[in-house]
């Protein structure tokens, strides 16, 4: 487009009236479109800048609400610090009004336990005892004497006195001579302290409890304890006291004394009776059951002694009827009971009787140790894992009766000595392990010599016998079976076993269940002496190489067998060709 100052200056330079017009009308049409030009690009400018206006309108609207929300976030925050301040400091007052509470409980129960901590102790005789029973006191420690019926307690210094109690041991607490706070927490400590009571709890609900037989509940009557006065009703009455009201627990009786019963006493279900190594004694008592125990799952007897009637003479076991113990249920346990003078030790022949644990347990001086005669009973559901561990048995008539084929029974680490004869077993299993056997049939040893020639018998029915790791110290005795019962039922055996007894040649020697047997070369048989032969033990022979290993290639076999004399004849397929040992296992 030509610029309208060249269209001016053709206008000014026309000459015809066409040449003018023609200039004229293209110089308007110029100014025309440049006008037009111009305009177009001034609303084109205007349209831009409206855009930009508006643009920048929404810029600021949205800057002011992101601003309002800032200033509102700042003000809550402004408001949470504040009050986070407040909190804390109330929080800090509170830690420190806690910590000063604390320091003055903890001081209080200082005081308490300083001043009135009750700590019971067994009683002592004297007050001279006092220091020798408990030298190295700790403050609260408690104890009373019997001479006096006096308290006394230690305050870190000296042992004080706190009182008198009362000759039937209730508890009367009225001399103590303390303020009456201090008596009040005492009075309460007496009702758990001072009978050493313990409770414990499951599920919030009361499930056992310890008491002292000295020292019982109010309403009780204390043991004596002083082999004078009968206790027995006194124990039943706090046995059946502690099942009555908690269900189960423990009685605890006082330590190293005689008490006298006249009377039969029943453990109740999930009670034990504790003796601290006091003595029961029931010699006055006539043929009674001494103890009867009916329940299952825990332990009735622990470190008690229980004497019988009987003087332990043979002459008096004829006419003793009495029984010691007497079980009946399953899961039961015994710890550390000694059982004496009685015509049964222990009474195991009970129908629902099973599942039993002796460990620890003496029984001697007895008719009969151990009675489990179940078929004499007609007993069933019994018998099952009759277990004795670490026991002893001695100085008997008799130290076990056993019959039935269900009655199984085990005796580990066990000790059974100087008894007429040790065990009776008709058609029962007996295990024996790491067991030691001892008697004399011509010399007394205690109360009793064997008058028999043997250890075991296993009756008309017969009996299965194991023994493992065992010792038969029978001196001049020469069997540890009866020679003369035999029944097909009937087994023993005999694994790594060594005997000390009398050969029919006079002999006292040592024999092992598992013996080797030497023969010269050019020897057809040889010939061995045990104490483990009887007709129902089995011997085998097996040939065995010489001190040179020089193998004799032979056949050994047991070619006969004396059960009277104890001899066994071993006898070869062919002469021997070297010196060497055959071995007989009665295995």
């Amino acid at each position: 487009m030509a610029s309208i100052s060249d269209k001016i200056l053709a206008i000014r330079n026309a000459i015809l009236g066409k040449e003018v017009r023609s200039s004229i009308a293209d110089g308007i049409e110029a100014i025309n479109n440049q006008v037009d030009q111009y305009t177009q690009n001034e609303n084109n400018r205007i349209s831009a800048e409206n855009e930009r206006v508006t643009n920048e309108n929404e810029r600021v609207t949205e800057f002011n609400t992101f601003k309002t929300e800032a200033e509102t976030a700042t003000n809550n925050a402004n408001t949470a610090a504040s009050a986070a301040t407040t909190a804390t400091t109330n929080a800090t007052n509170a830690a420190s009004a806690a910590n000063t509470a604390a320091t003055s409980a903890n001081s209080a129960v200082n005081n308490i336990n300083n001043n009135t901590l009750i700590i019971w102790k067994p009683y002592v005789n004297t007050y001279a005892d006092i220091a020798t029973t408990y030298p190295n006191p700790s403050i609260g420690w408690a104890t009373q004497t019997v001479d006096t019926h006096t308290r006394y307690r230690w305050n870190s210094s000296s042992w004080v006195n706190i009182g008198v109690y009362s000759d039937d041991k209730t508890g009367d607490m009225s001399q103590i001579s303390e303020t009456n706070l201090v008596q009040a927490i005492l009075n309460d400590r007496l009702q758990l302290s001072d009978k050493q009571t313990q409770i414990t709890y499951n599920n919030n609900k009361l499930e056992g409890i310890q008491i002292n037989a000295l020292y019982p509940p109010t309403g009780q009557i204390a043991v004596h304890a002083d082999n004078i006065v009968d206790d027995s009703m006194i124990i039943q009455n706090l046995l059946n006291y502690i099942s009555t009201n908690f269900g189960s627990g423990s009685l605890m009786l006082p330590p190293n004394k005689i008490l006298k019963c006249s009377n039969g006493i029943t453990i109740p279900q999930g009670v034990t009776l504790i003796g601290n190594g006091s003595l029961l004694d029931f010699s006055s008592a006539g043929n009674i059951v001494a103890i009867t125990i009916n329940g299952s799952g825990f332990t009735p007897l622990s470190n008690i002694n229980i004497k019988g009637n009987n003087t332990g003479n043979a002459s008096n076991f004829s006419t003793t009827t009495s029984t010691g113990l007497s079980v009946i249920g399953n899961k039961l346990n015994f710890h550390k009971v000694s059982i004496y003078y009685f015509n049964y030790g222990i009474d195991l022949a009970h129908s629902n009787t099973y599942l039993i644990t002796l460990d620890y347990c003496n029984i001697y001086l007895c008719a009969i140790d151990i009675y489990a005669d179940l078929y004499s009973r007609s007993a069933t559901t019994a018998g099952e894992r009759i277990t004795f561990n670490n026991c002893n048995f001695f100085n008997s008539q008799l130290i076990c009766k056993a019959s039935s084929n269900a009655l199984d029974m085990y005796f580990n680490n066990c000790s059974c000595d100087y008894s007429n004869y040790f065990f009776s077993v008709n058609d029962a299993m007996l295990f024996f392990n790491n067991c030691h056997f001892e008697s004399n049939s011509s010399g007394t040893s205690g109360s009793w010599y064997s008058s028999v020639n043997y250890l075991f018998d296993t009756g008309s029915s017969g009996g299965r016998l194991l023994f493992t790791n065992c010792l038969f110290d029978i001196f001049n005795m020469s069997l540890v079976i009866n020679s003369t019962n035999f029944n097909a039922n009937a087994k023993v055996c005999f694994t790594n076993c060594i005997g000390y007894y009398k050969n029919s040649l006079g002999t006292t020697t040592n024999c092992y269940s598992d013996e080797n047997i030497f023969a010269y070369a050019g020897a057809t048989s040889a010939t061995m002496y045990s104490c483990f032969i009887s007709q129902i033990t089995y011997p085998f022979a097996i040939s065995s190489c010489n001190w040179n290993n020089m193998q004799n290639n032979v056949t050994a076999y047991i070619s006969a067998v004396d059960v009277v004399n104890g001899k066994i004849t071993i006898s070869f397929s062919s002469t021997l060709p070297h010196n060497g040992y055959t071995r007989v296992s009665f295995g």
